[in-house]
Formats: structure tokens, C-alpha cells, sequence
């Protein structure tokens, strides 16, 4: 997901005079009276001590000359600084300032430069940054997950909100950073398309569909994945002057799940897999991001009520009965889109600064901090061997949870990765970034 975000949620952080402290002495009178004292008193005055007159010499006497008149008023008038000097005076502090001038303007151009915004995210989701999530809604709406109006992600970076858990949920452990070994193949995946985002791969890995954004509309895409990995033809499975986001093929191939604002208002879709009979299925409120189960019973996505617009949760939807249900109920923060273990019993999610393992059934939950100290997390995948996590650390990489010890490294530093898709063999990871400069896709060769 996409970030324009991060953040925050993450942002980039004077001085003060050095004063000799005052002391003030008081007495114990004043002290305890609550009045301020205006006017002294009688006891406040000291008594006057004498002191013998003493009669002061007279003082000579000095003729009134003028000699003697220039010279009283030399005394008390101060010399003069020529002009020429002053000028030379006035020249040396322009000599100086306008250099010192010079080099803050400098400071504070990279300075500002730092404090942007690092796309990234959930992208269309957005980047969802975080990056760049793009309200499609009315004024109180959340950020979209997923794209951006003219190419540019516009990435919401929430900043990390204390996550409330359910009470079965156990304490996290912490989690142990391993360093990261080998070399691994990364490609470019080109599309033609100005920008693409939010890859997944098929059930059968002979596709890779994908969203394009072309000013204020994204069109659904599906790309044929090569014996190599490369793509070949492309096809348009959608464009119908909507925004069209985060699509993903149902485990038999017959059917599209994506999320849309062609309402007004951002939902869950699903449609045939030629891109027809398109309906509805997450029902009032926000939704986005929907993620098949294995058995394509059931629909996770990311839902937030008209009541409280910025809170996102994970919702299950029956895809039988169109019943949902809330797994999550966390009261601040945002949770980024789901997904599901090989064996459809549990799902993995993130909130903010960690990530959640969750058992459907249960309700159950273990959680992973993240690897740097507040930092968000976002945008997990579980790789088909249930177990190992792929996921974003917001503005640092590509990272991998090992749940069999809970260490975790990573693997690519590219901040702006994000929205990752393990091919059915859990040989590649497809992902978006704008390394080069724009929003396209890349593909990472993990089989080693």
C-alpha cells in the first residue's frame, strides 16, 4: 500500500539566552502576606544619623576665556568620527553579512528539501505511502489507499497512534533483527503504462495484474508473466472512466475483487473476470484493499465507519451470504489490507507500528513490533509457505518476519517500496516503487 507518508506516521524537528539567576531575599512577613505593599511605612524608613557639618573648600577660580570655553565644551561633547571612516566601517559589515546571509538561506532551502514527504504506501493503496493516498470522498473521508489524480501519488502519512487490542490478545516479544545475506536479482517489470501499481500474481502465476493511473481515472490491468518472468501482452481488464484500485483474481480465476469510488464513496467490488457485472459487496462506509481467502469463501479488506472516517479496521466478508465482520476494533489508528495464511485459518495484517497475526476464528492475535523504533509498518504478505512475512518499514525497505524465531531483516533498502505479491512458487516478490523516478513495477528474484 502506498506513501505518501509516511509520515510521519512519520515529521523533522531553540535556543535559550543563558541569564544569571536573580535571587530575591524577603522577609518572613512578606512572605506570608498575600498582598503586595505599595507604600512604606514608617517602620519601613531608617532613621537619619547625623554627620558633622564639614565645611567644602572653596573652588578656584578659572577666567572666562574663550580658550577656557572651548575647552569646558570639548569636555563634554564627544569627539567626532570622521565620515570616511564610517563608511569604511558600514563596508565591512556588508562585507560580511551578505555571505552570512547567503549560506542560511542554503540551510534552510536543505532543510526544507529534508522535510518532504517520502511517497510510499499503500498505494491505490496508495503509497499507501504510505503514498499517496488520495481522498475520493467528501471533505471528512479517509485517505484513499490507493492512488492519485495526474500520475502523483498523494501519500496520507498517519503517525502512530497507540493501538488498542482486543483483551485475548498476548503480549508482543520483542523481535530480533537479523542481518541480511546474499544477493538477490531485482528487475524492472515494464508495463506500458505511465505508472502502475499494487501487483498480484494469478493463482496460477501466468498472470500479473496490476492498476494503471492516467490523470483523474486507473484502469485494471492484466499482464502475461513470460517462461523469463518478463511480460508479455498486456490487456485492459477494466477502464471505465472510474477509479479503479488494488485488484486481485478469486483462487478458481473466475472472478475480480477490487475497490472503487465509482459510487462517491470508496468500496469493495466484485465483478466477473472479463471486468462485467460489477457489484458492490462492502457494503456503506469506506472500503478497500480486499484480499481473497485460499478458498475463496471469504473477502478481507480495509473498512472505516461514516463515524469515525479515520479509524480503519479489517472487516470479513461471507462471500455467500454478503454478510461482514469486523476482525479488528482498534479505536485510533489505521490497519493496512490483509493477508491470508496458504491454509485460509489466519491473516496478517498491520497497525501502525506492528504487525498482527490474527486467527479468524478466534479472534486471536499475536503481534511483531516493528524493527526500528516506531516506525510504521505496512503492507505485509505472507510468502506461500506460511512462514515468512514480507512488509514495508516505512521510509527504509523491503523486510522479512521469520515467524518460525521472530527475527526479521531486511532485504532491499528501498525506501520507497511497497504493496508486495510472492509469486505461487514463493520464488519472486513483485512490488511498487519509484526508484527510477516514477511509479512502475519491479520484481525480486528471492529463490535464493
Amino acid at each position: 500500500m502506498r506513501d505518501d507518508s509516511e509520515v510521519p506516521e512519520d515529521g523533522l524537528e531553540g535556543f535559550e539566552s543563558e541569564t544569571t539567576p536573580t535571587v530575591a531575599l524577603t522577609s518572613a512577613a512578606e512572605t506570608a502576606s498575600p498582598l503586595p505593599r505599595s507604600t512604606p511605612t514608617a517602620a519601613d524608613v531608617p532613621h537619619p544619623v547625623e554627620v558633622p557639618h564639614v565645611a567644602a573648600a572653596p573652588a578656584p577660580s578659572v577666567p572666562n576665556t574663550p580658550a577656557t570655553i572651548t575647552a569646558a565644551h570639548d569636555a563634554r561633547v564627544p569627539p567626532r568620527v570622521a565620515p570616511a571612516r564610517l563608511f569604511v566601517q558600514w563596508k565591512q559589515r556588508e562585507r560580511w553579512g551578505l555571505p552570512v546571509a547567503a549560506v542560511c538561506i542554503v540551510l534552510f532551502g536543505l532543510f526544507a528539501f529534508q522535510q518532504r514527504d517520502e511517497p510510499g504506501g499503500a498505494r491505490g493503496t496508495s503509497r499507501v505511502p504510505n503514498a499517496d493516498l488520495i481522498a475520493t470522498g467528501p471533505a471528512n473521508e479517509p485517505k484513499p489507499i490507493g492512488s492519485t489524480a495526474g500520475g502523483e501519488r498523494s501519500i496520507s502519512e498517519p503517525r502512530p497512534a497507540p493501538a488498542v487490542a482486543p483483551p485475548s490478545v498476548p503480549a508482543a516479544e520483542p523481535a530480533r533483527v537479523a542481518t541480511s545475506g546474499g544477493r538477490m536479482r531485482l528487475t524492472a517489470f515494464s508495463v506500458p503504462a505511465r505508472t502502475a501499481f499494487s501487483p498480484s500474481f494469478a493463482p496460477e502465476g501466468n498472470f500479473l495484474l496490476f492498476h494503471a493511473e492516467s490523470g483523474r481515472t486507473s484502469a485494471l490491468m492484466r499482464a502475461e508473466l513470460t517462461a523469463s518472468g518478463k511480460p508479455g501482452k498486456v490487456v485492459k481488464l477494466l477502464d471505465d472512466g472510474a477509479r479503479n484500485f488494488h485488484v486481485r483474481m478469486s483462487p478458481d480465476g473466475r472472478r475480480l475483487a477490487f475497490d472503487s469510488d465509482r459510487d462517491g464513496e470508496r468500496g469493495v467490488y466484485v465483478a466477473d473476470a472479463d471486468g462485467t457485472r460489477i457489484k458492490r459487496v462492502s457494503g456503506p462506509g469506506y472500503g478497500a484493499v480486499p484480499t481473497w481467502s485460499p478458498q475463496g469463501t471469504q473477502i478481507a479488506f480495509v473498512h472505516a465507519s461514516a463515524q469515525r472516517p479515520k479509524v480503519w479496521n479489517l472487516s470479513i466478508l461471507n462471500v455467500r451470504s454478503g454478510e461482514v465482520h469486523p476482525l479488528s476494533s482498534y479505536r485510533a489508528g489505521q490497519v493496512w489490507a490483509g493477508s491470508w495464511f496458504p491454509d485460509g485459518k489466519q491473516i496478517c495484517y498491520s497497525h501502525e507500528t506492528e504487525l498482527a497475526v490474527a486467527d479468524v476464528a478466534t479472534r486471536r492475535v499475536s503481534r511483531y513490533p516493528s524493527p526500528m523504533k516506531g516506525r510504521l509498518v505496512r503492507t505485509p504478505a505472507v510468502a506461500p509457505d506460511g512462514q515468512h512475512i514480507a512488509f514495508q518499514v516505512y521510509k527504509d525497505g523491503i523486510w522479512i518476519l521469520d515467524l518460525r524465531d521472530r527475527s526479521m531483516r531486511r532485504i532491499l533498502d528501498d525506501r520507497s517500496a511497497e504493496e508486495f505479491a510472492w509469486s505461487p512458487d514463493g520464488k519472486r516478490l513483485a512490488f511498487h516503487s519509484r526508484r527510477d523516478g516514477s511509479w512502475h513495477l519491479w520484481m525480486l528474484d528471492v529463490s535464493s
